[in-house]
């Protein structure tokens, strides 16, 4: 059995650790951490396609490389969606809309739940979303 970090552990090569979403038909679920430092030095504001250059670039940056999924948001997402139906997200990524807020960019609902959702489970040290 896996020992899962308790939210907010830092967990070395792997980040802030966040909680873990169950996505249908994925048998594992998805561990959610965040970076432990600013992608840019001065917290400068990015849009999405230069944080998305940004974070391509890194290399071992906190542990992990940046994942490359493109640079238009659209395929980004879609490129993202496929990558986790693979269980092959171990790259820093950005977290695509519907994912943070559930909503597509139409505010239409997509997903039932977001990372926002991310609550403790009662008599665990982790969360689920």
């Amino acid at each position: 059995m896996i020992k899962v970090p308790q939210i907010g552990q830092h967990v070395l090569n792997e980040g802030i650790y966040m909680g873990f979403k169950l996505l249908p038909g994925i048998n594992q679920p998805l561990h959610i951490f965040s970076a432990p430092q600013n992608l840019t030095p001065e917290r400068e504001i990015l849009n999405f396609r230069n944080a998305a250059i940004e974070l391509a670039g890194r290399k071992k940056w906190c542990g992990q490389n940046g994942a490359a999924f493109g640079t238009n948001w659209r395929h980004y997402e879609s490129e993202v969606f496929k990558a986790m139906q693979a269980g092959d997200l171990g790259d820093w990524f950005i977290p695509t809309l519907p994912m943070t807020c559930g909503k597509d960019l139409k505010r239409k609902t997509v997903w039932d739940q977001s990372l926002f959702d991310l609550i403790p489970i009662p008599g665990h040290n982790a969360a689920v979303i």
